[in-house]
């Protein structure tokens, strides 16, 4: 069945392709359901923009842009990015006629009214969602197994995605870690913690 919906999740996405109307997708799902590597996926074979607010929160900081600054300054103190400073970066990203793919964002009621509201009023919404729907069992091995690299924010995983050198990245050699928060425990006080779900956070979003 989930293979199925996925099919026809692509096929709606291919025909999409070839209207008029660009493919903007939403993939929402818990951490740890894929929504980094399927976004991957449908922006190489559709050709669409990848959003991660991570990406752009990383890419805003280390060009020292305007809203750069506003970020690392609650970045660097520990405190959320507001959403308000979010999606303005997001939205940077977003002009144009071209379809694109949002991974993991909107993280909250808040930032989807905003960036509702933002795409409505260029007159490009929201035309696809696609819900990643895994079992919990599976999402704690997934996070367990996961490793990082602080570097270029590549990601593998120990089972099925491992690097060609045991612990290095494949990109620029740097040491892969493991996050703080894709620990079984971490991911305990994550799922207990109210509001802590899926926020941006220091390290940025996934």
């Amino acid at each position: 069945m989930r293979r199925l919906l996925l099919l026809l999740c692509l096929s709606l996405i291919t025909w999409m392709a070839w209207a008029e109307d660009a493919p903007r997708i939403l993939l929402i799902g818990p951490p740890g359901a894929g929504k980094g590597t399927q976004a991957r996926y449908l922006s190489e074979k559709y050709h669409l923009s990848h959003i991660s607010t991570g990406d752009i929160l990383r890419e805003n900081r280390k060009q020292g842009t305007e809203l750069g600054k506003q970020a690392a300054s609650y970045m660097d103190s520990g405190k959320l990015v507001p959403d308000e400073l979010i999606v303005t970066m997001v939205a940077e990203k977003l002009t144009g006629d071209g379809g694109f793919v949002l991974d993991g964002f909107p993280r909250s009621e808040t930032q989807a009214q905003l960036l509702d509201g933002m795409l409505t009023k260029v007159g490009h919404p929201i035309n696809s969602v696609i819900l990643l729907d895994v079992a919990d069992g599976d999402l704690v091995e997934r996070l367990s197994l996961r490793r990082s690299c602080p570097t270029c924010q590549r990601t593998y995983h120990l089972k099925s995605n491992t690097p060609k050198k045991a612990g290095l990245c494949d990109v620029d050699g740097t040491a892969l870690i493991q996050r703080p928060d894709d620990k079984e425990d971490g991911q305990t006080q994550r799922k207990t913690r109210p509001g802590s779900f899926g926020r941006d956070r220091v390290c940025g979003a996934r």
